[in-house]
């Protein structure tokens, strides 16, 4: 019997030892600074819709993607930051009749001639995170456009089964099959 307690014991002390090693390398969620986090999303965010990012212009809409999506993770998008985003991402979405659809990655690209119409086109990646970013902030895109979306994405499949980012490029890999995907999805 005292064995038997040594023994008990002697194991309790090893899983203890090995639970100690596995949790070093995991952060206690105590460690992590949320209200820090949301800070950073919203300074990020703000910059991405009003100033600053001009460098990363034609990927803005994936900037505010990912502070739109980290600050909904973390439980802290509130109303009014919704909407003064969604107001943002309508702009960035493609509204003239044209063969062009989805949205672009920027208001800053919106054509104000025919000569620029040319490049203000959707992109599929842009489109991804604009429905994505619409879903987050609880609207929807009506029947019409997602029509108009689809029959855009189809245009950019290529024949072996990939997607070129938009009208005016051949480039095609696994992410804009991905994005492309996923529109379907959210159907």
């Amino acid at each position: 019997e005292q064995r038997s307690r040594q023994k008990k014991t002697q194991v309790r002390k090893q899983e203890k030892v090995e639970t100690e090693k596995e949790n070093c390398f995991r952060p206690r969620m105590t460690d992590i600074e949320f209200s820090a986090m949301s800070k950073y999303f919203r300074h990020c965010l703000k910059k991405g819709l009003f100033d600053g990012f001009e460098g990363l212009d034609s990927n803005r809409l994936t900037l505010v993607y990912f502070c739109v999506s980290g600050l909904d993770l973390l439980s802290d998008l509130n109303d009014g930051e919704s909407r003064q985003v969604l107001a943002w991402v309508r702009r960035a979405q493609i509204q003239q009749a044209s063969e062009s659809s989805g949205f672009r990655g920027s208001t800053f690209f919106v054509a104000g001639s025919n000569d620029e119409s040319f490049w203000d086109v959707g992109h599929i990646a842009m489109t991804y995170t604009g429905l994505a970013i619409l879903q987050i902030c609880g609207s929807t895109v009506t029947a019409l456009e997602r029509s108009r979306i689809l029959e855009h994405a189809r245009r950019l499949q290529l024949k072996d089964g990939g997607f070129k980012c938009h009208a005016h490029e051949n480039d095609s890999d696994l992410r804009y099959l991905f994005r492309d995907s996923s529109h379907w999805h959210r159907r």
